[in-house]
């Protein structure tokens, strides 16, 4: 929801799929129209200054269109699937989601704590500027 991106990542045979929506309105032409339809407005890519049109927090923002609802969806697992990552924008402003798959790829024999951490030292490396965190799940158990 909002900035953070989900994505089911398998093995090296298998491209990543995202799992949620980017609620971006400089991306995302439909939270444009559903923030104007609330009565709120979209300027230079913000809601009220946010660059997302959903969020947890910000209720001063609640009545110019910014919502806490996030879009849901189920993914069935299939054999090859090894991995959910949930991380901020400041992840993806700078790792496509092939960068980011081919790192854990990579260093899938640690930890995953320390795979994360991974992730945001190697965007904070590249030059992310906001936020930047990540979780990693396995769920190779879970089928």
């Amino acid at each position: 929801m909002g900035d953070t991106r989900v994505v089911l990542l398998g093995g090296a045979s298998t491209p990543p799929r995202c799992l949620s929506v980017d609620h971006l309105p400089t991306t995302n032409a439909a939270e444009v129209a559903r923030v104007e339809a609330a009565g709120g407005r979209v300027a230079g890519g913000r809601v009220g200054g946010l660059a997302v049109s959903r969020a947890l927090g910000d209720h001063a923002l609640k009545d110019m269109g910014v919502i806490a609802v996030p879009d849901c969806t189920t993914q069935a697992l299939g054999g090859d699937d090894r991995y959910v990552l949930l991380a901020s924008d400041g992840v993806w402003d700078v790792l496509s989601l092939g960068d980011a798959h081919a790192l854990v790829l990579q260093h899938e024999a640690e930890p995953l704590a320390e795979i994360a951490q991974r992730l945001v030292q190697t965007s904070v490396q590249k030059g992310s500027r906001d936020n930047v965190s990540a979780m990693l799940l396995d769920v190779r158990n879970f089928r």
